[in-house]
């Protein structure tokens, strides 16, 4: 295998990645989403998931930065629909973000009680 053919390759693998972390990001704000649009029952287990979303949308995102700039530069980088899923993630983190606090502002101050007495 020569050095094109290395250098080929080692470009789709990243361009997979970088798709990957895009779908992920997506996917934890649509969580995120559903749960301030009421299409996901909120509840303390779902507070916590929330939370966990958000984590791993920011290290989707972060994971996603890391690669893009590796990928943007291949001469056979298609850079509009690179810097289309770039917004797209960006986009995703800073609605999941607003969503989150929306979440946490439902939470009660005072600590879960069992209704049992």
């Amino acid at each position: 295998m020569n050095d094109t053919d290395k250098q080929r390759d080692q470009f789709v693998i990243a361009l997979h990645e970088l798709q990957r972390l895009h779908d992920a990001s997506i996917a934890k704000g649509r969580f995120l989403e559903n749960v301030v649009q009421g299409r996901e029952t909120v509840s303390f287990p779902v507070v916590e998931r929330c939370r966990e979303a958000m984590l791993q949308l920011k290290q989707a995102q972060h994971g996603f930065d890391q690669r893009f700039s590796e990928v943007l530069v291949h001469p056979n980088a298609d850079q509009g629909a690179l810097e289309t899923m770039s917004a797209a993630v960006a986009r995703s983190a800073e609605q999941a973000g607003r969503h989150l606090h929306i979440i946490l502002s439902w939470v009660p101050t005072t600590p879960h009680r069992s209704m049992e007495g």
